[in-house]
């Protein structure tokens, strides 16, 4: 389940690339914190995950899926209204409606 969230990761940074989203810009240190979060969400560590994804987010405030993710992670922490806030804050990253 690890390698599916590792390359889910890589295919939604993929496609930001492709229609000219901001991952173009993300800095290595990004990716990196992020991928770190990705595999302690996936491993339910989830305040450390958060912890990773405040990292990418501090090198790429732009990096809209450490947002999404983080806004997962603090759902399942049951932080809902924070949660709201990352996934409002990764939609309007992404240009969607909130």
């Amino acid at each position: 389940m690890k390698d599916n969230l590792i390359y889910a990761s890589y295919a939604v940074l993929l496609a930001a690339i492709i229609l000219g989203g901001c991952a173009s810009a993300s800095p290595p240190m990004a990716l990196r914190y992020y991928n770190r979060g990705l595999e302690n969400l996936d491993s339910g560590n989830l305040e450390t995950a958060i912890g990773f994804f405040n990292k990418a987010i501090l090198e790429d405030p732009n990096f809209f899926p450490a947002y999404h993710k983080r806004g997962l992670a603090k759902g399942g922490l049951g932080k809902y209204e924070e949660a709201e806030e990352d996934f409002d804050k990764a939609k309007e990253l992404q240009g969607l409606p909130r």
